[in-house]
C-alpha cells in the first residue's frame, strides 16, 4: 500500500517537475525513473530490516552481558565478605583448639515434710517443713597434650564430689 502511494507521488512529482525538454517527458523515461527509484526504496527497506535485526541482537547481547556482570559482582562480593569474616575459632590459638569443653547443670527442688526432732527427754518436737532448691553445675575440660597423653579437669559445685 505504501509503495503504491509512493509510486503515485513520484509519478505526479515526476510529471510536474520534469523539464520541458521533449526527451525527459516521454512516458518510457518516467517509468524507467520510477522503476529505478522503486529499486532504491526496496534496497533501503532491506538495509533497514538488517539494521533492525542487528540492533535487536545487540540489545539481547547487552542484556546477557548485564546478567553475567551482575552474577560476577555478586560472586566477588560473597568471596570478599567470606574472606573478611572471621569466626571465633579463627581468633583462638592453636593449643585452644585441642581442648574440648563439656558441662551440665542440674536444678532440683527438695521439700522436707513432717520433721521431728528428738528431745533429751525422749519427746519429739515438730519442726516446720523445709523447702530448698539445689543447683549443681559441672564443667569438664578434656585436652590432648600429645598423641599419647590427654589431660582432664573438672570443676563442680556439689559438696561431696560424688558423681
Amino acid at each position: 500500500m505504501k509503495l503504491k502511494v509512493f509510486l503515485t507521488l513520484m509519478l505526479v512529482m515526476g510529471i510536474f517537475s520534469a523539464p520541458s525538454a521533449p526527451a525527459a517527458t516521454s512516458r518510457d523515461d518516467l517509468l524507467e525513473r520510477i522503476n529505478r527509484l522503486s529499486d532504491i526504496i526496496q534496497k533501503q527497506q532491506k538495509e533497514i530490516e538488517a539494521l533492525r535485526r542487528e540492533l535487536k541482537k545487540q540489545r539481547e547481547g547487552l542484556a546477557e552481558a548485564k546478567e553475567i556482570q551482575e552474577e560476577e559482582v555478586q560472586k566477588a562480593v560473597k568471596a570478599e565478605t567470606k574472606a573478611m569474616e572471621k569466626t571465633v575459632w579463627d581468633w583462638l590459638p592453636d593449643w585452644a583448639e585441642r581442648i574440648k569443653i563439656y558441662g551440665d547443670l542440674r536444678l532440683r527442688y527438695e521439700g522436707i515434710y513432717n520433721r521431728d526432732q528428738m528431745q533429751a527427754d525422749r519427746s519429739s518436737l515438730d519442726l516446720p517443713t523445709r523447702d530448698r532448691y539445689r543447683i549443681r553445675a559441672r564443667l569438664f575440660f578434656d585436652g590432648k597434650v600429645t598423641d599419647e597423653i590427654t589431660t582432664q579437669f573438672m570443676i563442680c559445685t556439689n559438696q561431696d564430689g560424688n558423681l
